[in-house]
C-alpha cells in the first residue's frame, strides 16, 4: 500500500533538516571531511526526491509534461544546534 504524497513530502523534509543539522554539527565539532561530503550527497539525494514529489505534471499527447517544476527547500524551518 502507498502511502499518501502530503505524508512522503513530509518524510522527505524531515530527513533534508535532519541532515542539515548533522552537517552542521559534524563541522562545528571538527568531524572528518569525507563523512559531511556524504551526508551533502545525501541531502541532494533527498531533495531531488522533494523536488519530484512536489512538480505538477499533466499526461497529454501520449506524455507525461511538467506544468510546475517542484521546490528543492523544505517548507519546515531549519533546525538550531
Amino acid at each position: 500500500m502507498a502511502l499518501p504524497k502530503q505524508y512522503q513530502i513530509d518524510q522527505v523534509e524531515y530527513l533534508i533538516r535532519k541532515i542539515e543539522r548533522g552537517i552542521k554539527v559534524l563541522y562545528t565539532q571538527g568531524g572528518e571531511f569525507n563523512k559531511v561530503i556524504e551526508y551533502g550527497e545525501r541531502r541532494e539525494k533527498l531533495k531531488d526526491r522533494l523536488e519530484e514529489l512536489t512538480q505538477e505534471r499533466y499526461f497529454s499527447c501520449g506524455r507525461w509534461k511538467v506544468l510546475h517544476k517542484g521546490r528543492r527547500i523544505p517548507k519546515s524551518p531549519e533546525w538550531p544546534l
